[in-house]
């Protein structure tokens, strides 16, 4: 499978634990979603998924986040927004080992599309789970 090297322009967070957990991360040609799927915490190493996305769903995420609601609620919305995004998801799909950090070169692994599937109801907890770091990790 290809691999390939992405540095990004502008990283928005969506979501922060001791790091990225969801973002939406642009180059100067496209938009994705950035989501952390695996974190080891004994070694500090994290595996992210990169997922496409297009500017109506970029502004979307956005907008839903930065609404005028409690906390509570946008999180409500922004996680039904993100489920549905995961579940029709149907482009390219991608791992990134290591921090993301604007202007910081990633290297890109490709990975089979049916492994996104494993983060519908995916929670920050899960990324911290043995089965799914041994899943997200034997993967790269």
């Amino acid at each position: 499978m290809e691999n390939t090297n992405i540095s990004f322009d502008k990283i928005e967070i969506l979501e922060w634990y001791d790091g990225i957990v969801r973002a939406v991360g642009e180059t100067e040609t496209e938009a994705y979603l950035i989501v952390l799927v695996a974190w080891e915490i004994s070694s500090s190493i994290k595996v992210y998924a990169l997922l496409k996305l297009n500017k109506i769903t970029k502004n979307e995420i956005i907008k839903e986040l930065n609404a005028t609601r409690t906390k509570e609620e946008n999180w409500e919305v922004f996680n039904s927004l993100f489920e549905r995004y995961i579940q029709n998801y149907d482009d390219k799909a991608h791992l990134i080992l290591g921090e993301i950090k604007v202007n910081k070169p990633c290297e890109l692994k490709l990975i089979e599309l049916s492994s996104i599937k494993k983060l519908t109801n995916y929670d920050f907890e899960d990324t911290m789970n043995k089965n799914n770091i041994n899943f997200w990790f034997n993967l790269k």
